[in-house]
């Protein structure tokens, strides 16, 4: 769930208890090196924060007794908390305890630089240059910028306090670039985000000599029209944008173009992925008050032509939440505190659709939807339920994404008999494991539902618990370190699968399993 790039070593050697206050003393050193960290933040929560002198060392004096956890800060160090088994980065001190010899270990943060090029391998000033990390989204793995420089006059950048691990590097050029070479150039030298290669980077390195050299690769346009789709004119003051699509590696940025009187348009300088064209308007005297519509793109090496977006009013569409197994009075369940969301699919914020109020008598309305393929999720953690069933009319809207044309209704049904789960963790030692990823995943084929996926950390005692469960079969991992929904990537799971246990949840059963970690 965090990343393990940072240990603390609570070494503590306890004097016997004297009618003083209690006190803490310890350093702050580099892991690995055991070099003192001068100017580190050393806190113990509520109680204070104190400030490591210049050889690390640290003291807090006259602290009420009570259980405090301890956590060291500096720009150029990773801050986390003791992962060992046992240890959960806190310290109960009673009356008059001294606590000596606390040693908090700091990992290093470290730095990439290089030199970013043109063809003919002159400097390119006024670039920025940015440090990416994969992440996942809905399933798919993407890239996220972390970090960022400009190059200097000799195209020289430097990106600083970057934390290690694998990183993507591309540059993006400044405007007073040729057309041809506006596109971003990923290292070494690629327009391909997928073609980059990877720099792996150590603790404490500055990892130099990562150079970028403009590619060959042609920047495309894109040229279309919008229309209304009633009247069959241009639309009133319509507004068109290019979206890079989400869940996907995107190469390019969000770009909006300039609406010409016959409905014409055209997108300049698009670099090769996939994409979003996304149109809307006003309705005009008569008609609804809102039109829009988006079509999908996959851009490479040539330009795009006759794109044509036709503009259909938005629409409403109700829905109502029934609880089954209802044993109480309807009245006592806050309905209200269910969340149903319709997304967009693939996701795109520009038609994002708003979330809808519940009643008390469970009935909701979606405004503004756009025609097109869908993704309903709905939560009842607050119910303590899981979702049975869900209907868009004839549709079965737990399988998306599912087409939505027109007006409709949903019909939610909530199962307030969910199963529940107890799971342990442990090590190979077998010894407690406090703060390991635990993640509940579906059996195939209900893996594009990202509503049975749930996860937990482990406690002090190893332990992670899960309510309200959909019946069903899956299967269950225990990370030590994971990205965040890492664990939606078939992918990626697939790497970990023989890491991992079955388990099959009943209606109305409480589960329990027994995990070993998986480094």
């Amino acid at each position: 769930m965090r990343s393990v790039l940072f240990a603390i070593g609570l070494f503590l050697f306890q004097i016997s208890p004297t009618q003083d206050a209690p006190s803490i003393d310890g350093v702050v050193v580099q892991l690995g090196t055991g070099v003192p960290i001068a100017g580190a933040h050393v806190s113990i929560g509520t109680g204070g924060q104190v400030m490591a002198d210049e050889g690390g060392r640290f003291r807090f004096s006259n602290i009420q007794p009570g259980r405090y956890p301890i956590s060291a800060a500096h720009n150029d160090y990773i801050p986390a908390r003791d992962r060992r088994p046992g240890m959960s980065g806190t310290v109960t001190l009673e009356n008059g305890q001294k606590l000596t010899g606390v040693v908090l270990s700091m990992v290093a943060k470290g730095a990439i630089s290089g030199r970013v090029a043109d063809r003919n391998g002159n400097p390119v000033a006024n670039a920025g240059v940015q440090a990416l990390k994969y992440s996942y989204q809905d399933g798919r793995r993407i890239l996220v910028p972390v970090g960022n420089a400009g190059t200097n006059n000799a195209g020289e950048y430097r990106m600083m306090r970057l934390a290690p691990g694998p990183y993507i590097v591309r540059a993006v050029l400044p405007d007073s670039a040729v057309p041809e070479s506006r596109l971003p150039v990923y290292f070494p030298g690629t327009s391909d985000a997928a073609s980059a290669s990877l720099i792996d980077l150590p603790p404490g390195l500055d990892y130099s000599g990562v150079d970028l050299r403009l590619s060959e690769a042609r920047a495309v346009r894109v040229r279309g029209r919008v229309v209304s789709g009633i009247t069959g004119q241009v639309p009133i003051g319509p507004s068109i944008t290019l979206v890079p699509r989400r869940g996907t590696i995107a190469t390019g940025t969000t770009q909006r173009a300039v609406v010409a009187s016959d409905g014409t348009f055209e997108f300049r300088d698009i670099a090769p992925g996939a994409y979003d064209i996304v149109a809307t308007s006003k309705g005009g005297p008569g008609t609804p008050d809102q039109l829009a519509a988006s079509v999908s793109i996959e851009i490479g090496g040539s330009d795009i032509d006759s794109v044509v977006l036709v503009l259909q009013p938005q629409i409403s569409i109700g829905g109502r939440i029934q609880i089954e197994n209802l044993q109480v009075d309807p009245a006592s369940l806050k309905l209200s505190g269910v969340r149903v969301e319709l997304r967009r699919e693939p996701y795109t914020p520009e038609l994002l659709v708003l979330l809808p109020n519940v009643g008390v008598d469970g009935s909701f309305t979606f405004g503004s939807v756009t025609p097109g393929d869908y993704r309903l999720k709905v939560s009842a953690s607050g119910l303590q339920g899981y979702i049975k069933s869900a209907r868009f009319g004839a549709i079965d809207a737990l399988n998306p994404p599912f087409p939505i044309s027109g007006p409709g209704q949903f019909e939610i049904v909530i199962s307030l008999n969910a199963g529940s789960l107890d799971a342990g963790v442990s090590d190979d030692q077998r010894k407690p494991v406090i703060d390991a990823t635990v993640v509940l995943v579906p059996d195939a084929p209900r893996r594009q539902r990202f509503d049975l996926y749930y996860v937990d950390g482990s406690d002090a005692s190893g332990r992670a618990h899960f309510d309200g469960l959909a019946p069903g079969d899956y299967r269950i991992f225990a990370w030590e370190d994971v990205p965040a929904d890492a664990w939606q990537d078939q992918d990626f799971l697939r790497r970990y699968e023989d890491r991992s246990r079955p388990i099959r949840i009943r209606e109305g059963g409480r589960e329990t399993i027994d995990l070993r970690l998986i480094p």
